[in-house]
């Protein structure tokens, strides 16, 4: 009896071990690409959406890289992910609701952007 389990069990994993073959459909001819988040994502050791972040990425191969980009009140386009200010740097408010003279002056308060305005 136990080794008619066996062979049961053999044969169900064997024949549900299938390749798959799936078709890529999308606006791309039909092809995936690599991009980076924010330059080089979340994790990085330089500020999402920063010059540096951005290059790093390229460097490492990326296809590209989304930034994240907002306007001030003023509709200067500004390159930052969150909407509020208040979380990572010295400025408190949405970008949207602040005029780039108010914002232009903002640095980072956290480690390790604490070089970065």
């Amino acid at each position: 009896m136990k080794n008619l389990i066996t062979l049961f069990v053999i044969l169900f994993v064997v024949s549900s071990c299938k390749k798959e073959d799936f078709e890529i459909i999308n606006l791309n001819n039909n092809k995936i690409i690599l991009l980076g988040h924010g330059g080089m994502g979340i994790g990085s050791t330089y500020p999402m959406n920063s010059f540096e972040s951005i290059i790093k990425c390229l460097s490492l191969g990326a296809d590209g890289t989304e930034i994240d980009v907002q306007m001030t009140k003023d509709s200067v386009l500004v390159a930052f992910h969150d909407n509020d200010l208040s979380n990572n740097t010295n400025m408190k408010g949405l970008i949207n609701s602040l005029n780039w003279s108010e914002i232009k002056g903002t640095y980072y308060q956290s480690t390790p952007y604490l070089n970065y305005s």
